[in-house]
């Protein structure tokens, strides 16, 4: 639950009903954003990035339904902050805020981050980061930067580093989302 609060929910499909789960380990606010860890000592849980300008994370163990505290980021995460898995056993994420092009990666063997590379520009509000499923720029990924501008940044997995990427017809800002396409011409 975003805001100013530890508060957490898990929806359970079979009784159709939300119930409240035990606090997160800090406060989740504007740029948290979440993902499965699919490898390493933490493989079957969620690491939890707080945003709100903090480095903190938490991870969610879903056998016991509990927040452990998780490693610290490189940097804060604010507005437009989110995160995607490389393939690579990481996790890039996108610290964004408005003046920044900062990432920080998740190494899933290690539970650990490091520096991750710059984007090309600064992100925030509604940034975003989708995967490309084909053509020549397959297995990468773009960054919409958000911020109302319409540049993006091109992730390549293989040596972990962005370039510029294309030009958006306009800007992007809070609320920006994206959905795959996966037939057709488009």
């Amino acid at each position: 639950r975003g805001g100013t609060t530890t508060q957490a929910m898990l929806y359970d499909p079979i009784a159709g009903l939300f119930k409240a789960l035990p606090a997160l380990t800090a406060t989740a606010a504007n740029g948290a954003s979440l993902h499965p860890i699919y490898q390493g000592p933490m493989q079957g849980k969620i690491l939890v990035i707080h945003g709100g300008a903090t480095t903190t994370t938490s991870v969610f163990d879903p056998g016991t339904a509990t927040f452990a505290a998780g490693p610290n980021l490189t940097s804060s995460a604010n507005a437009g902050g989110h995160a995607f898995a490389t393939g690579k056993g990481t996790i890039v994420c996108v610290l964004a805020g408005g003046s920044s092009m900062a990432t920080s990666v998740y190494d899933m063997n290690s539970n650990s981050f490091s520096a991750g590379p710059n984007l090309t520009d600064n992100a925030g509000a509604g940034s975003k980061t989708f995967p490309v499923t084909s053509g020549t720029q397959n297995g990468k990924f773009i960054t919409m930067h958000g911020n109302t501008v319409s540049t993006t940044s091109l992730f390549d997995p293989a040596d972990s580093s962005y370039t510029t990427g294309p030009a958006l017809p306009s800007g992007v800002a809070a609320g920006t989302n994206f959905l795959a396409v996966t037939t057709g011409a488009s």
